[in-house]
């Protein structure tokens, strides 16, 4: 009986300024698929999360002061301290740090985690808008709090539920980190499902 290969991820640190880190999120987008995960600071009085496929429109970086994007290779995240913003990468493939070498100079933490997939249902309900269009989001104050899923092909006749996909990063007994990769959505049909 064949062993199953372990997968493993890895964690690298870097530092870069306001303007190098805006300028390679405009050019991330622009060039590949990803997700946009961040909240607004507290300390300007602004509340609120936003989760969108795109960058916003009026992403200023001093309003976002933590964040992340991801896709199915690797996560980045930010924490802006000061003049400068403190960055961690996440990803299996060593590969997958050729798509932020422009970014900085990266320091590997030397800690090879073990990865596991996992899969999260989201809080949230389909909603459908007075032109016909389906969309996910979660009931929250001050207002819906959207998620980027597929529902392009989503029905009336339809149960389905909104997966957020990710990784969790073992190592020394415990999770360590987790990095998303994905959404998807899944529709129900009585005791079994299409997932899509």
């Amino acid at each position: 009986m064949s062993q199953s290969r372990v997968e493993y991820g890895h964690s690298f640190r870097g530092k870069a300024s306001a303007t190098d880190l805006m300028d390679w999120l405009a050019l991330f987008f622009a060039e590949s698929q990803a997700v946009f995960y961040s909240q607004h600071s507290l300390k300007r009085g602004k509340h609120g999360v936003s989760i969108v496929a795109t960058l916003p429109t009026d992403f200023v970086l001093s309003d976002w002061e933590q964040g992340r994007v991801f896709n199915s290779e690797f996560e980045l995240r930010w924490h802006v301290q000061g003049e400068k913003v403190n960055l961690l990468l996440l990803a299996e493939q060593q590969t997958s740090i050729a798509a932020c070498e422009a970014l900085c100079t990266w320091q590997p933490s030397g800690t090879d985690y073990e990865v596991a997939s996992t899969r999260h249902m989201l809080v949230g309900t389909f909603y459908r808008r007075q032109d016909g269009e389906w969309f996910f989001a979660q009931a929250s104050v001050p207002c819906l709090f959207h998620y980027p899923v597929d529902v392009t092909r989503l029905t009336t006749r339809d149960r389905a539920h909104a997966i957020l996909h990710g990784k969790y990063y073992r190592h020394g007994g415990g999770i360590q980190l987790t990095r998303f990769t994905h959404f998807s959505v899944e529709r129900v049909h009585g005791e079994g499902g299409e997932r899509r």
